[in-house]
């Protein structure tokens, strides 16, 4: 599959044309609640690009313990594609910044069980690039009482350099019966965790000690 390098602007979201499944998300379904109370984006409340339909954006990151959810929230309307927007600031350097994990956990609603949406990120705010290879659409079975989850891990995929974090949702289409319009799902938690980016000095030395650490363990071993 080839990287998805489509430009969003603020306001402006291009709809997927074709169902995906990302290399970097694993579907849990019919799980009990296992979110985050330490992520990178706990406590701080998301822009939206849509009115959420019911709940508040403040509980997708408000989480205290790990199976307690502080409610369900449908982002925006059916039949429209919402973003959701997180700004990590200016503490770090954004060229340090290395996205990890993206964690998106769902409540159950037999009408709204599933997925369809992607990630961006953007240095602006303004200019928001795709993720590749983030597209991703799937189903959630049923399941009263649990939960579900998508669990983007991008350790090794080197997304590095941004400020803003955007969620894509662009609403479910159940394909029986046909004709259904998309419908968006309930969020619960959104978890995100990043790493921080060895600067060049920092990589260098690193670097040159595994190369000191490599010839002394071979002079050793000629020597005995």
């Amino acid at each position: 599959m080839k990287p998805i390098l489509t430009l969003f602007a603020v306001g402006l979201i291009s709809l997927p044309l074709h169902a995906a499944t990302s290399p970097f998300a694993t579907n849990f379904t019919g799980v009990a609640l296992n979110q985050s109370a330490t992520d990178d984006i706990n406590g701080q409340l998301a822009t939206s690009s849509h009115a959420p339909q019911t709940g508040s954006l403040a509980a997708l990151t408000d989480a205290t313990v790990a199976d307690a959810p502080t409610g369900n929230v449908i982002v925006g309307p059916d039949n429209a594609a919402v973003s959701l927007t997180w700004d990590f600031g200016t503490t770090l350097d954004a060229a340090l910044r290395r996205l990890s994990t993206v964690s998106l956990w769902f409540g159950n609603d037999a009408d709204r069980s599933g997925f369809n949406g992607s990630l961006a990120t953007s240095l602006d705010g303004v200019l928001f690039t795709a993720i590749g290879d983030s597209a991703h659409e799937t189903a959630f079975n049923f399941t009263p009482g649990l939960f579900h989850n998508v669990l983007y891990n991008f350790d090794g995929a080197n997304v590095v350099n941004f400020r803003y974090l955007r969620v894509n949702s662009f609403g479910y289409v159940f394909p029986i019966p046909p004709g259904n319009d998309p419908f968006q799902p309930q969020f619960v938690e959104v978890d995100v965790f990043t790493a921080v980016v060895p600067e060049p000095s920092t990589l260098a030395l690193l670097i040159a000690g595994a190369g000191v650490l490599g010839f002394s363990l071979s002079r050793k071993k000629r020597i005995s």
